[in-house]
C-alpha cells in the first residue's frame, strides 16, 4: 500500500482519533526509510511523496504486531484472574 505522509495523519486520525502532527510523522518516515522497513517513491503527476513497507519492513510489523497482540493476552488473561 502506497500512501503519502498526509494520508497517514488522515487515516490514523480517522480510525484511532489521534492526531499526529507532520512533525512527528515524517521524521519517523524518514527514519524507517534509513533502517530499510520503507521505501519513498516520487509520485509523478504530483510533488507528493508516497511510502510503503519493504519486504523486510512487512516482516517487521507482522512480528511487531504479533509480539503486541501476544502481550495483550498476556495481560488480559493476568488481569481476569484478579
Amino acid at each position: 500500500c502506497k500512501e503519502t505522509g498526509y494520508d497517514l495523519i488522515r487515516k490514523i486520525y480517522q480510525k484511532y482519533h489521534t492526531f499526529l502532527s507532520q512533525g512527528t510523522v515524517y521524521p519517523l518516515l524518514y527514519e524507517l526509510q534509513k533502517l530499510g522497513l520503507m521505501k519513498m517513491l516520487k509520485n509523478k503527476n504530483a510533488r507528493s511523496k508516497v511510502y510503503s513497507l519493504t519486504e523486510r519492513g512487512r516482516k517487521e510489523a507482522k512480528e511487531r504486531i504479533g509480539d503486541f497482540l501476544l502481550a495483550q493476552k498476556y495481560l488480559l488473561q493476568s488481569l481476569s484472574k484478579n
